[in-house]
């Protein structure tokens, strides 16, 4: 049998983002084996609750990681925030404190720390989210700060990578953490939201920070890997479209009409008088005899060419006006169809 201590026992782990969601979850798991955890985020009553359990263990970053550890094996990025709002309402100190907590805490901690992290040959790993690399409407300013985030760690495992520092980053998909309450949501908005977000994800579900804090665990051990965005998102990055529209929580509550449907809308006011049931049975000979008679109903084009006579013009480009005009000439009264049995 194996006398070698765990690997993480003794490890001195620095986590930002400790109170809550992923960080809370990695402050656990290190705690629990062994490791030296100091711990930072935003809410002290929380830390000093884990700080309580393992007294021996945690360690206020104010009294210096450093100083008190004498070293560091493992940094950990996990402080992040979002709001919503798109480019019109993204209020200036709105940008300024995502990029603060999302980007720039990451970028000086690495700038901070990476001289400690290379005398152990240590590692980083920073956690991004699925909207670092799959933009979505509405939470411009947050897209913005974890593909920056992204390419940080990136540029960080190039730079870093000749002092034996490795630096990686996790990916996740919508989490059930307090992020999302953090923008105002209602319990409710936010039971709503994720049962949206889960329609967008193969696996049909939304992940867990235990599920993250696993892959961050691997990317913090002893292994070959550097510069790797890993994904655990459930395959939403394998999907076209992850695109959940927001734009606030009233229109985020709301079904959205495509722009082109108010086209369609009017077509509709304007022939729905001219459409009308037949008062024969159906196949009958008098009913067919009817069908055939209707442009409406057997000639396609001239429906297409009717409802565009009626439609208001100076709304239509010349290239639908000529295609609908074409569809009239070749297939319209004049080369008339057989009526087909519906």
């Amino acid at each position: 049998m194996s006398t070698k201590p765990p690997y993480f026992a003794d490890k001195k782990v620095l986590i930002t983002g400790a109170s809550s969601g992923v960080g809370m979850a990695l402050a656990y798991w290190y705690l629990n084996n062994g490791a030296q955890v100091a711990l930072v985020g935003r809410d002290i009553e929380t830390l000093s609750k884990i700080g309580e359990q393992f007294p021996s263990q945690s360690l206020e970053m104010a009294l210096s990681v450093i100083e008190k550890m004498g070293g560091l094996d493992i940094l950990i990025n996990a402080a992040g925030l979002i709001f919503d709002g798109d480019i019109q309402s993204t209020f200036p100190q709105d940008y300024d404190y995502l990029m603060d907590i999302n980007l720039r805490c990451a970028f000086h901690m690495t700038l901070i720390f990476h001289k400690y992290l290379g005398m152990s040959k240590g590692c980083i790993v920073n956690v991004s989210c699925s909207q670092g690399s799959k933009p979505n409407a509405g939470t411009i300013g947050y897209c913005m700060t974890k593909a920056g985030l992204e390419m940080l760690t990136k540029s960080s495992a190039l730079e870093l990578a000749p002092l034996g520092i490795r630096v990686n980053a996790v990916s996740p998909a919508t989490l059930d953490t307090n992020l999302y309450r953090y923008t105002g949501m209602t319990e409710q908005e936010y039971q709503n939201f994720k049962k949206r977000a889960a329609t967008n994800i193969p696996m049909n579900r939304i992940g867990t920070v235990e599920e993250v804090a696993k892959a961050i665990i691997f990317l913090s051990s002893e292994q070959q890997v550097t510069g790797h965005i890993m994904k655990v998102d459930g395959g939403k990055q394998l999907t076209s479209s992850g695109y959940i529209p927001w734009y606030g929580m009233e229109m985020m509550n709301r079904r959205f009409e495509p722009d082109y449907l108010s086209n369609i809308n009017y077509w509709m006011a304007n022939a729905k008088d001219k459409i009308r049931k037949s008062k024969f049975d159906a196949g009958t000979e008098e009913w067919i005899q009817e069908i055939q008679n209707s442009n409406w109903a057997t000639h396609n084009e001239d429906a297409h060419f009717k409802v565009m006579q009626e439609y208001k013009k100076e709304n239509m480009n010349d290239d639908e006006v000529n295609h609908y005009l074409n569809m009239h000439k070749e297939g319209g009264v004049d080369n008339p169809k057989a009526a087909k049995r519906v």
